[in-house]
């Protein structure tokens, strides 16, 4: 049985399931976006952010030899998921961070987990992951 979730708008949800397919992103965990020499690496909800404000970063603080950006005013809450959602997102896209047993304790699915992590042994999460939770539940 699916577990049943609040619905994206559908064309907020296609477009973000495309992006993260796309291969234009790197996966990053912890910030929005952050940018090391010339490399871009993106969260997923950096990665929805992007999508709604293409040309709106700034630079935050710098860290890791790198810069943490972001989108001045911009609120997780203003790029049009549910609180429950953004919650999902974000702690399974942050893996390494919250690990499996966390991700059962905020909802998401076993059978999703299962799916992707059928031995015990994954150590992150990919866009491609992101991209499959998405798609199927919201």
């Amino acid at each position: 049985m699916t577990a049943e979730f609040d619905k994206m708008d559908p064309e907020l949800k296609t477009k973000l399931v495309a992006a993260l397919r796309s291969g234009k992103y790197i996966k990053w965990e912890g910030d929005l976006k952050f940018v090391e020499a010339t490399i871009c690496r993106h969260c997923t909800m950096g990665v929805l952010a992007d999508l709604k404000y293409p040309n709106k970063w700034i630079e935050r603080y710098e860290r890791q030899n790198g810069m943490t950006m972001e989108v001045p005013g911009l609120t997780l809450e203003g790029l049009g998921l549910t609180a429950t959602q953004r919650n999902m997102i974000v702690k399974l896209n942050d893996w390494a961070q919250y690990g499996r047993r966390h991700l059962e304790q905020v909802g998401i699915p076993e059978e999703f987990l299962n799916k992707i992590d059928p031995d015990g042994t994954l150590e992150q999460t990919t866009f491609d992951h992101m991209a499959d939770f998405i798609e199927n539940y919201f």
